[in-house]
């Protein structure tokens, strides 16, 4: 852009004073602050980054000094002086001056670059920020009277802008762990970073989901958008997704940008596993009262994934006796009462196996349900009975009241059954067996008795209560001399063999 500045005088020849007919006009430089750009807006061009509008105030200065008055036919010198007021370099920088006709010029420091219709010219050229250059001109006027004389400038002025060349680079990185429960939420990180020189806009991250995975509203994708990032800026998203089913699920990210392309993200590996608990109680078919009673719990893990917090219960009816338990099983006496055992991880396909002793006091079924149930696996029951009875212990004694017994006199047999056992005796029967030295005489007892030949038989006692006993009583006459056995045969339900008694009476002759 040509700028021109102009300067007029005007010189008295003889007693005329040199004054500027117009003033000195100021061309102004106006610098325009860059503004904070909008990274990723369309129009985020740099703007020049130096403008030189047509206002070319404050620019350069332009002064021409002369000799208040000049005597005419004697030579005399006057001066330009151009200044560039501003800090950047102006080229083509011309100084121009008209000579009036009674005006001569006969040389210039420099020399001027030519006269064209009584205008003479000065080619400056480049005029550094800041820099001034000088012209001396030696002329000789004639005639007298006042003399006009206007001097100019003119120069080009760069419009400049500086503009930044920048690479955004992206990397996406997805973090997810490598193994998970099926009943877990399973975390997943994306970190996307931009490594390059400038910004990177309109970023979408997208990662399909393999079948089996979604997120928390059903979707099979993840996406998400981000407006802008910076250079060496990185932003972190976080995400919660759900596994359907059991099995190994790999996928990779991918984000794209509207001024950097396309990145793809590691791919990650999670493999959902489900623990599945089988549970195995044992306890003896039979078992009497008051005895040991020992279960043994076995919990077995079946399925793909660590059964966590394994967590075992046996429960057990009012009235046990608890005694031991092992991996320390701990015993509650809540109604009904029960034994807990937290046995911790059970890897797949292994099993753990606690036992507990008790002991009832009770005749019945006694029925223990015994559950397990650890992280992510349903719980799993069974249940094992012991049938727990009592024994009738049945204490049989057999005392003669006389002995020894003449022959011709009787001797009484007392026979007492005590039932020292837990449970009733039933249907208990005394059987009795006289040697020939004897002859049945007569019985008493809770129940009658009836003799054949030499035995006498006792009608069944239907039940005989734990703790409490009977007594029967045998009279017999003595009929020989003998070293006699009485015998006494007791059965019952509960006894699988006869309980049998002897009494020894030594009966004898008087000589």
């Amino acid at each position: 852009m040509k700028i021109k500045h102009v300067l007029t005088i005007t010189l008295l020849i003889a007693a005329v004073s040199l004054t500027a007919c117009c003033p000195r006009e100021k061309t102004a430089r106006v610098e325009e602050p860059m503004r904070e750009p909008d990274p990723c807006a369309a129009s985020a061009m740099a703007k020049a980054e130096t403008v030189f509008p047509r206002d070319i105030r404050n620019v350069v200065q332009l002064e021409k000094m002369a000799p208040e008055q000049i005597v005419a036919g004697q030579p005399f010198e006057y001066r330009l002086k151009v200044t560039n007021l501003t800090s950047e370099t102006i080229s083509n920088v011309r100084v121009s001056d008209t000579i009036p006709q009674n005006l001569t010029v006969t040389q210039s420091e420099p020399e001027m670059a030519s006269m064209e219709e009584r205008t003479a010219h000065w080619m400056i050229g480049e005029l550094e920020g800041n820099g001034t250059r000088m012209i001396t001109v030696t002329a000789r006027a004639s005639g007298t009277g006042m003399v006009r004389s206007c001097a100019s400038v003119t120069y080009d002025s760069p419009l400049c802008a500086q503009m930044n060349i920048v690479q955004p680079k992206l990397r996406i990185t997805k973090i997810a762990p490598t193994e998970a429960l099926s009943c877990d939420r399973i975390p997943v990180k994306y970190v996307v970073t931009n490594n390059g020189t400038g910004y990177a806009c309109d970023l979408q991250i997208t990662d399909p989901l393999p079948e089996g995975l979604v997120d928390a509203e059903g979707n099979d994708q993840v996406s998400f958008n981000i407006d802008s990032i910076g250079p060496n800026e990185s932003k972190e998203f976080s995400i919660m997704l759900d596994a359907t089913t059991t099995g190994t699920f790999s996928s990779k990210a991918t984000v794209a940008s509207a001024n950097s392309g396309t990145s793809e993200s590691n791919m990650t590996r999670t493999e959902v596993t489900e623990p599945k608990l089988q549970i195995t109680a044992s306890a003896p078919q039979r078992q009497f009262m008051g005895k040991s009673i020992t279960y043994q719990v076995t919990v077995k893990n079946t399925g793909s994934g660590p059964a966590r917090d394994t967590t075992v219960v046996a429960n057990v009816p009012d009235g046990i006796d608890f005694e031991t338990a092992t991996d320390q099983g701990e015993f509650t006496t809540s109604s009904p009462g029960k034994v807990t055992w937290n046995v911790g991880t059970i890897p797949p396909n292994e099993q753990k196996t606690v036992t507990m002793k008790i002991r009832y006091n009770r005749e019945g079924e006694l029925v223990s349900r015994v559950t397990a149930v650890a992280h992510c696996a349903e719980e799993v029951e069974q249940t094992a009975s012991t049938s727990v009875t009592g024994i009738p212990a049945l204490l049989t004694e057999v005392v003669d009241t006389n002995d020894p017994v003449e022959i011709g006199e009787n001797t009484t047999y007392r026979i007492t059954i005590t039932n020292q056992g837990s449970t009733a005796g039933k249907n208990i029967q005394i059987t009795c067996a006289l040697p020939e030295s004897m002859q049945y005489v007569s019985s008493t007892g809770p129940t009658t008795a009836s003799a054949e030949g030499n035995t006498i038989t006792f009608k069944p006692l239907m039940s005989l209560a734990a703790g409490q006993q009977q007594t029967w009583t045998v009279n017999i006459k003595a009929l020989q001399e003998d070293d006699s056995r009485f015998e006494v045969k007791v059965t019952s339900d509960t006894l699988t063999k006869p309980v049998r008694e002897t009494e020894s009476t030594m009966l004898y002759q008087v000589r």
